[in-house]
C-alpha cells in the first residue's frame, strides 16, 4: 500500500467540512494499480458529488460511468445531476471519446 492510498482512505473517511474540501490532487494521482480500482469504486459510490475527483483516478472509465448515470439523474428537480454534467463538459477526456 502506497502513502497516497493511505492518504486517500484517510480523506475518504473524513466528514463535515473536511469532507467538503474534497481530495488532494496529488493523492489521487499517486495511486497505483489495484489502489486505483479501489479508489474508483469508492468514488463511484459517492457520485454525483465525487464527479470532479473520479476523473483523476481514471478519466476514460469516469466518462463511461458518468454518461451512464447522467440520464437516470436528469429531470430530478432536487437532484445534483449538474455535477455530472459540468464534469463531462469540462473534462478534456470527454473530447477524445466518441459518443456511444
Amino acid at each position: 500500500m502506497t502513502a497516497a492510498f493511505s492518504d486517500f482512505i484517510r480523506q475518504y473517511k473524513m466528514t463535515g467540512s473536511q469532507k467538503a474540501d474534497g481530495y488532494s490532487t496529488h493523492v489521487l494521482e499517486g495511486l497505483m494499480g489495484r489502489e486505483k480500482d479501489i479508489a474508483f469504486k469508492l468514488l463511484e459510490q459517492g457520485l454525483p458529488w465525487s464527479a470532479q475527483w473520479i476523473f483523476l483516478v481514471d478519466a476514460k472509465r469516469a466518462v463511461t460511468v458518468l454518461k451512464a448515470q447522467e440520464p437516470a439523474l436528469r429531470g430530478d428537480p432536487h437532484g445534483d445531476v449538474y455535477m455530472i454534467q459540468q464534469n463531462l463538459v469540462s473534462t478534456p477526456a470527454t473530447c477524445s471519446i466518441k459518443n456511444t
